[in-house]
Parts: C-alpha cells; structure tokens; sequence
C-alpha cells in the first residue's frame, strides 16, 4: 500500500490517484494490495527514494518489483516492473539488504558470499568501476556474517564480530577515525575496519550514520553528530564508534 509512481506495490490492479503537492498525481492506495506474480516470502527487503522492494523466498530465491531503470530489480533488465519478477542467476541468499537510496541490493549466501546489483558499485564494497543489473560476485577479502546498506554506504561484521565499511564517509560513517567533511577520508570503494577493534553482535547503517551492539547490548554509534545519540559537545562529524547516551543495553 502507498504510493505506486514507478510500480513499487507489485501490482498491476487499478487503484486510485493521490494529488501529491509540488509533484503531479500518482497512483496511489491505502488498501494492502497483494504483489502480483510473487511466491511466498519469509523475508522482506525495501529502499526508500525511487521505491522497489524485494522478497526471499524460504529457499532463498530473491524476486524483485518496483522502480529499476538502474538494473536495482536484477533480472537483466534495466526497467521498472509493477510485478515480482526473479533475480537472475538462481542464486539461494541467506539474507538480503537494499540501500535506503534504492542504488544497489547485496545478498549473502548460507556460505557468506556476497552478490550485489545496482547502478552504484560504490555501495557493492568492491571496488567495482560500473554497475549491473544482475548479481555481481563481491569479493571483500573478507567473509561477512551479516551487512546492512545505509543511503551511500555499507557495513558488514564478519563472523568474530569484526566490523567493516565502504562507500561515502563524507560524515565518518565508515568509522575510520576521520571523516571527508572534515578533511579526512572522503570515500573507499572497499571494506575499511571501524577503529576500536570491538566485537560487535549486531550492526545497521543510516543515511549518513553506522551502529552496532556490542556484547554487553550497549549501543555505539559513528558518523553525522545529531543521529550519534551522544552528548552535544561531539564534533558535526564523528568517525569514531560513540557510546549512545542512556546507558541502555539489551541483553
């Protein structure tokens, strides 16, 4: 349900417009609409922005609908799509994310390969010079566990809770220690380490900000200063993991 400009409900079925102010009449609905053509899904994966989403299948099958003029559906095609349709390559993905920018998806494999699609390879981890609209091989120099893509830029922990990220560090949300808007590191097109060397359990990248729980479920964060959750006197930029304030953990 919501918006459907570029097909992202997976459905084909007439629905109504909605007047949208500053940008024109779209179709639109607040009724669940069921995505058209799709199987079964155990999980769900969307970007926000140009809208297209993706489902796994309990085998690990990815299918994908919505905007895809960039090849972000990764069937081949370079074209939107208002139903499910199968990501090439008959790969099985254990999970799957997609970039809040809707510019590329990554999936890993039960045996921690990764497979990334979209217009911007930069978010692939790679150092990939053009991007695809079927899933690409990534070759991190690493095994990932799990990952998370942000808006510009990625994070994945590999399997002793090491933690790593690529793409725009503009705001120190690789965690480096520096951040591009200060001077520093501007961008890698490959994994860096988050500085610290802490075992992470869990980690989630934001537009312009990276978190991760550590062992004792105490949440730290790294990049823009308003999204660290952290005490006003931190710099604009922090590219260094922050103690969120509060003392919380989650056990």
């Amino acid at each position: 349900w919501g918006m459907n400009e570029y097909g992202e409900l997976g459905t084909t079925a007439a629905i109504d417009l909605c007047d949208i102010p500053g940008i024109t009449l779209v179709a639109c609905t607040g009724t669940p609409q069921r995505v058209t053509g799709a199987p079964a899904f155990a999980a769900l994966a969307s970007s926000r922005g140009h809208g297209s989403s993706c489902g796994l299948t309990a085998a690990g099958a990815a299918w994908c609908w919505g905007f895809g003029l960039g090849g972000q559906l990764g069937d081949g095609r370079s074209a939107d799509s208002a139903q499910a349709v199968a990501v090439a390559g008959g790969h099985q993905f254990a999970m799957l994310r997609m970039s809040s920018s809707s510019l590329a998806s990554c999936g890993l494999t039960p045996s921690g390969e990764g497979w990334c699609w979209g217009p911007f390879p930069d978010l692939w981890g790679n150092g990939a010079g053009v991007g695809s609209n079927v899933p690409v091989r990534v070759d991190w120099g690493r095994g990932f566990a799990t990952l998370d893509l942000g808006e510009l830029h990625g994070c994945g922990l590999t399997a002793d809770g090491q933690a790593w990220c690529w793409g725009s560090n503009w705001y120190g949300q690789l965690g480096v220690g520096s951040a591009g808007g200060s001077g520093g590191l501007s961008s890698s097109g490959t994994p860096r380490a988050v500085v610290g060397a802490q075992v992470w359990r869990g980690i989630a990248t934001g537009s312009d900000h990276s978190c991760a729980l550590d062992d004792t479920g105490a949440a730290w964060c790294w990049g823009v200063a308003y999204a660290l959750g952290s005490p006003t006197s931190v710099p604009d930029y922090v590219g260094t993991p922050q103690r969120v304030a509060g003392g919380m953990c989650s056990r």
